[in-house]
């Protein structure tokens, strides 16, 4: 019979798994966006002022969408 510290540990190792491969189809998502879809970096603030875009305006990186 197996016991309940194996069950836990499949379902801890099984999420584990599951969290990677999120992971790993986020990162081929977002592969040619250099924000990856973050809106609070420095670089952000960079794309945005190159853009001539005022601060109170945070759209999503302009790489997005090409």
């Amino acid at each position: 019979m197996i016991g309940i510290q194996y069950i836990l540990v499949i379902i801890i190792l099984l999420i584990a798994f599951l969290y990677i491969v999120k992971k790993v189809i986020d990162a081929f998502k977002t592969i040619h966006d250099p924000c990856a879809g973050c809106a609070g970096c420095a670089l952000h603030d960079q794309l945005m002022k190159k853009r001539g875009m005022k601060k109170d305006h945070r759209p999503h990186c302009y790489n997005k969408g090409k």
